[in-house]
């Protein structure tokens, strides 16, 4: 056995078998720029949260300041 269209087919299946690994990396190193993005994206809907309280804060004591000049 071992004829030349054996070996065609043995040389294609080699072939797939790569392309299918090729495949597998790219996939792999995709999933890991989303999961990069994703955490990005995480970091800066905190920092935003954070920016948002911080300006609340200082509304509110603006806002308490100004009653109080209203009030007396």
């Amino acid at each position: 056995s071992g004829g030349p269209i054996d070996r065609e087919l043995a040389e294609e299946e080699l072939q797939q078998q790569r392309g299918f690994r090729e495949l597998q990396e790219t996939a792999a190193q995709l999933s890991a720029q989303v999961e990069a993005l994703k955490e990005e994206n995480d970091n800066a809907r905190q920092g935003e949260n954070l920016l948002l309280a911080l300006v609340e804060e200082q509304l509110l004591k603006c806002c308490s300041r100004q009653k109080r000049r209203t009030d007396k």
